[in-house]
């Protein structure tokens, strides 16, 4: 029984650390209901600049930032919004932060093999030793975490009226557009409708 509770907590574990965190703020008094056009803001750090390190980042270059924007584009537009360069009702921004991290990470070191047998080792369980951990190793982890965030700033005013953003813990280079095209769905769950 205690093996399969083990199991299932470090399953958990895992998928609760696979999923993004999604959060969002909405300013009190905003009303969705008046806005029908939109605009995107160019960003100073938009990768269609100069910085090639960005530019041909695995994870940050115009390929995938135009990607996530047509997602966002796709949300909002099968939310009714639609887009006015002219005369937008609000504006969007799109900010993505990719950080190398590092974490500790250490596993058991056995002093010998599970179950092997050892004639009269114990004299309740005759035949067979268990090996317990008796130190621990430890080496570098390197992982890139995802930051997204997506703003909705009122035109008139000037101000941001919702913000939604994810916190994803590991991003692989060859699914980093599934799994942003993902969590650009889940920020827009929390959308005001």
């Amino acid at each position: 029984m205690r093996l399969l509770m083990s199991i299932v907590g470090i399953l958990g574990l895992f998928l609760a650390s696979c999923s993004p965190r999604v959060h969002s703020n909405l300013a009190s008094g905003a009303d969705f209901k008046n806005y029908k056009t939109y605009a995107w803001i160019r960003e100073e750090n938009d990768t269609s600049g100069s910085n090639q390190d960005q530019q041909f980042s695995a994870y940050n270059n115009q390929i995938i930032r135009g990607n996530v924007k047509n997602n966002i584009n796709s949300e909002l537009q099968s939310r009714g919004f639609t887009i006015d360069t002219v005369n937008p009702d609000f504006l969007v921004s799109l900010k993505a932060v990719f950080e190398k991290k590092t974490d500790l990470v250490g596993y058991p070191l056995y002093s010998s093999y599970y179950n092997f047998y050892y004639p009269g080792y114990y004299a309740l369980y005759p035949g067979y030793y268990y090996s317990y951990p008796f130190a621990y190793d430890y080496y570098d982890y390197t992982y890139t975490e995802g930051t997204l965030v997506v703003d909705i700033i009122d035109r008139e005013t000037k101000k941001l009226v919702w913000r939604g953003w994810s916190d994803e813990r590991e991003i692989k280079p060859k699914k980093v557009e599934k799994e942003l095209a993902k969590d650009v769905d889940e920020i827009f769950q929390e959308f005001p409708s």
